[in-house]
């Protein structure tokens, strides 16, 4: 869709200072004439995620406004069916185990650079 982008990052390497996240997901829309981006408040009850975001972006996106009134057989919230998602706890779990890596790489870098 043009001009619209959805992406992930990793907050602990991608942190902004804006954008506090303190919950899973922390969704920011970022938008031409706002490069500071807008945290998104919209209803996250669990597997209604893909309709609270339908409707923020009905409201909100010019970009998918543009996309629906171009293709009005798009239905998003049937394509997002199509996906498999990883249950959240496996996220999470994924999560630790990097940074538990990244925490043992930092480690031994500090340990080796002790050590010359």
């Amino acid at each position: 869709m043009k001009g619209l982008k959805i992406a992930t990052m990793d907050p602990e390497k991608n942190e902004v200072t804006f954008a506090k996240h303190e919950s899973f997901p922390t969704v920011v829309h970022f938008t031409k004439t706002n490069k500071r981006g807008r945290k998104i408040k919209f209803k996250n009850r669990k597997g209604k995620q893909i309709e609270g975001l339908v409707e923020y972006l009905s409201k909100y996106s010019d970009a998918y406004m543009d996309y629906k009134k171009a293709n009005p057989d798009f239905d998003p919230v049937e394509l997002a069916k199509t996906f498999k998602a990883k249950p959240e706890a496996e996220y999470k779990k994924e999560w630790e185990a990097k940074k538990k890596e990244e925490e043992a790489a930092a480690k031994k870098k500090r340990d080796e650079e002790a050590a010359a």
